[in-house]
């Protein structure tokens, strides 16, 4: 039998396990930011995307937490809207967030060493609804395009 592997999840609950794989709390929302959605890795440090129950087509905000590997606070970032898509771009190392994946789509880009946001605004999208994940590919970024009717793969770059 293959030993048992240690895992960081998300979640309420104390330690807990499960076939192979144990779990244990890595991180936990506070009163200042609750939901946890997305989780990057990325120079040695963790972010994960905590959307505050912020509106899908927008209002709100929703809050980015960099932690160390072993899950101490670094810093807090905020972003407008429902964040719910965040990659790190590996040839920058800018954190990217997409919000509001039901409509009025906005993205954010974060640069964890001076701590600046630079948020970005889209034009009406062609598909009627917002961005969700994306993925960085070579010199592109790939977005996902979502809305209650259709889903769609756009691409950024060359």
């Amino acid at each position: 039998m293959p030993p048992r592997a240690s895992l960081a999840v998300l979640c309420d609950s104390t330690a807990f396990w499960c076939g192979l794989i144990t779990h244990s709390i890595f991180a936990s929302g506070t009163s200042n930011y609750s939901h946890p959605d997305s989780v990057v890795a990325d120079n040695g440090h963790v972010f994960i995307g905590y959307q505050n129950l912020s509106g899908k087509t927008g209002g709100g905000t929703s809050t980015i937490v960099e932690y160390t590997m072993d899950g101490k606070v670094v810093k807090t970032f905020s972003v407008p809207g429902h964040s719910d898509g965040m990659r790190a771009d590996p040839s920058t190392h800018l954190i990217w967030t997409t919000s509001n994946e039901d409509g009025n789509p906005s993205m954010a880009t974060i640069d964890p060493k001076s701590g600046i946001v630079t948020p970005y605004t889209f034009a009406k999208t062609p598909h009627g609804g917002g961005y969700d994940d994306l993925y960085f590919l070579l010199v592109s970024c790939f977005l996902v395009c979502s809305c209650l009717l259709s889903y769609h793969v756009i691409r950024i770059g060359t």
